[in-house]
This record gives structure tokens, sequence and C-alpha cells, in this order.
């Protein structure tokens, strides 16, 4: 299964199934009974090839074991064509959602033992090595976010893909973000959110960051600013790797183990720019940061508005990651 080609779908056909009644429901089971199969098939080949002997981690090994028994009961159940087969369907692949909450920061673990090793160390100085390992986790964790995109859309009422307003989720991360600090770091400076509507282009500013949402037709832009004193240039390739992160390295290994959601932990990782980039190009989007040293940085996510750019998955005839530039 690993060898047959996954079928992208838009933003707007994952709403088309949701919203369409109870025939078209069911074709959409049909078709994530087969296209299911494909990408954990996919999975367990990626995770297995990860270099460095990240593929013996314990994560990662219960990783592989994982996909592997959800390709195995996906198998053996047959397409749904009922609304009581699709029941049963829906409520297996969402276990399995679930059952794989925790893997980025798992995975992620994995990777901070194998770089304090004689060989990782040795071997992560070299670029070419850092290059090859980055473009392996963005491809599993690009498959992985397909994956889960797919069931959540089909297991929630209605689905997951809806029209929404921008600065309804600006707030809300702003208030997250608020509260992570809270609780991990002391209380927050005050956040100002002000909206200026200047025809088509809201302008947001918060205490400490500016948030410039420009809307055009078809593409939506959103920058956030600060005047944190800035990165070296000669460090913005780092903040895309999975093995950097300014965390201390005694940080709480609850989180790396499974054992707290990482949404709610402020963790510092190392994979939070890297995975948001991954959500930004799932669909045809992107982020890219820059930075003016002594002063401040700058990040733009970029996306589609319309829903019409088709999913980036792996193993598709037309799949290409963007190679990093500076």
């Amino acid at each position: 299964m690993a060898k047959v080609s996954p079928t992208p779908l838009t933003l707007q056909q994952m709403k088309t199934f949701a919203t369409n009644g109870p025939e078209l429901r069911l074709k959409a089971s049909a078709f994530l009974h087969n296209e299911l199969q494909i990408r954990f098939a996919r999975a367990v080949v990626e995770l297995s090839e990860l270099p460095l002997g990240l593929n013996e981690t314990p994560p990662v090994k219960m990783a592989i074991a994982n996909y592997t028994t959800f390709l195995h009961d996906v198998a053996a159940m047959k397409a749904p064509s009922t609304p009581e087969e699709d029941a049963i369907f829906t409520s297996r692949i969402t276990q399995m959602k679930k059952q794989g909450s925790n893997l980025v920061p798992m995975i992620c673990g994995g990777l901070h033992t194998i770089k304090t090793t004689p060989r990782g160390i040795d071997a992560l100085r070299l670029q070419d090595v850092q290059d090859d390992l980055n473009t392996r986790l963005d491809t599993f964790f690009l498959s992985r976010i397909g994956i889960r995109m797919l069931i959540g859309q089909h297991s929630k009422d209605g689905g997951r893909v809806k029209l929404t307003d921008v600065q309804d989720i600006v707030h809300e991360a702003v208030a997250r973000a608020s509260a992570l600090c809270a609780a991990f770091c002391g209380p927050p400076p005050p956040v100002i959110v002000r909206v200026v509507e200047n025809g088509n282009v809201p302008f947001m500013y918060t205490l400490h960051r500016v948030t410039t949402l420009t809307k055009r037709v078809l593409d939506l832009t959103i920058k956030i600013s600060d005047e944190g004193g800035g990165v070296p240039r000669s460090e913005w390739r780092k903040l895309w790797q999975y093995t950097y992160s300014t965390a201390d390295d005694d940080m709480d290994p609850s989180v790396y183990q499974g054992q707290v959601n990482f949404r709610d932990h402020f963790c510092g990782g190392g994979y939070g720019l890297p995975i948001s980039r991954l959500f930004a190009r799932y669909f045809g989007g992107e982020v890219t940061f820059v930075s003016s040293e002594g002063f401040g940085s700058s990040v733009f996510i970029q996306a589609h508005r319309l829903g019409k750019q088709a999913e980036l998955v792996p193993g598709h005839t037309n799949f290409t990651l963007q190679p990093l530039t500076f």
C-alpha cells in the first residue's frame, strides 16, 4: 500500500463530503477506508527510515507499531456501506487519532536523546545531515497532519472545515499564549488588541507585537512582529531545525514522554516553528522569518482563503518541499 499514490483533497471537497447528506457521507467513508490504508502504510515506511538511530528510539518504535496496527485494523474492516457501519468505522478511526495526539513531542524527545549521543553529536555538526533529517521529519509530520485532518473532518459532525474570522483566531491565540505564560513563566504582560479598519487591510496592534492582516482575493497574510532584540542572520536556519531549541536541556520529561498534553505546556521542544510551517504548507501556504539583530523579528504567515488548494501529501506525484533559502 505504501507504493500507491495518495489522493489529495481540497478544503472545499472536505467540506462538501461533510455537509451534503448521508449518501455522500458513505462515499466519503469508502474513500477514507482506502485512503487511510495508503497513508498509514506510508507513515510506517517514513518512520522506519528515519536516520541516526532515531527509528530505533522507543517513541518512534511505538509510533511504527501504532501505525501498523491502525493499517491492519482498517484493512480488516470492509468499506462502510450503511450508516451503522459508518458509525463503527468513524468511532474506530477517531480512537486512532486520539491515540496519536502527543506523537510530535514524543518523537522530538527521541531526537533530543539522539543529539546527546556521541554518534548524534558528530553527525549533526554536518549541515547535510541536518538537512536530510529535517526533510525526513517534515515529510512524516506532513503525512501525519493529512491523516489527522481527514479523520478529524470525518469524525466531527458537520466537519471541521468552516468559514472563520481571522480576528477571532488572533484573540484566541493571544489568550492561550497569555495563559501559558502565566502558568510557566509568571504574570504575562498586558496584551491589547486593537483593530483598525482600512479598506480591506485590517491592522492589529498588541503590546510588544504588531499583527497586520492583508486580505487579497485568494490569499491572506498575517505579519507578527516584535521588538525583542532580533536573531543574528547566522542563526536563522537553526530556527527551522528540529534539533534546535532555546529551552534548557533539563526541561520537564513528561512532555517528551507523552504524559501531558503538549498544547498545555510551555515546553520549548524545538518543533514549534517547523510544525507551524508544515501546517501552512499543507494547503499551499508558507511561513517565513526575517529579523533585524538588535531590534526585533517578524514572521509572515501566508494562506489561501477560498479552500481550492489541494493538500500537500507526501507520496503524491506533485509532492515537493521547498528548500530553505536565506
